[in-house]
């Protein structure tokens, strides 16, 4: 199983030869004719990403494809998405605005509230049930371009729900207490 330390000097990444070869032959993605397929692979990366040492096999191996290593480095290091609801406004000022709201995010202390986004006003606080009450699901073609500033213009990697749950209030409550 694949072993990730993040440090504030950078990430060092651990894959065994099993993780290599199912990186590789994963169903709708497979890199054909992998070199590091079933080969142990250590990177150690810096604060900002670039390489700072490797070994393939427990040795520095510069055969391998530059396109190949770049991929399964950007594969291991990416952040999981962020949970995400769209919602529509009913009425009121902003009636008809989609808001983005962020469950698992805290916008304030102690937790209660949620970080949201809108096409105007940019990033803010939000009150879930004061928000649930005011607006009602939006559809994916009334939340599409909110969806795409959010992805192409901010970075975002979204997962989409429709739901708020318990744990997304425990996760805000718990990022305060740190």
């Amino acid at each position: 199983m694949a072993k990730i330390r993040k440090t504030k000097q950078g990430v060092d990444i651990w894959l065994s030869a099993n993780d290599t070869y199912n990186w590789a032959h994963r169903a709708g993605n497979s890199w054909l004719c992998s070199y590091l397929s079933g080969k142990r692979l250590f990177v150690q990366l810096d604060s900002k990403g670039d390489l700072m040492d490797y070994t393939i096999n427990g040795k520095t191996d510069s055969n391998c494809p530059s396109d190949e290593f770049n991929a399964i480095i950007a594969d291991y290091t990416k952040d999981p998405p962020t949970k995400v609801i769209f919602r529509k406004f009913k009425s009121g000022d902003f009636k008809g605005d989609i808001i983005a709201l962020f469950p698992e995010i805290a916008a304030t202390l102690p937790g209660y509230t949620c970080q949201s986004y809108l096409h105007v006003g940019q990033h803010g606080s939000a009150g879930p049930m004061l928000i649930v009450n005011c607006t009602k699901p939006a559809t994916p073609e009334e939340y599409a371009d909110l969806q795409k500033e959010l992805t192409e213009q901010i970075g975002y990697t979204l997962r989409t729900v429709k739901r708020f749950t318990y744990s997304d209030q425990q996760k805000r409550q718990d990022q305060c207490k740190r």
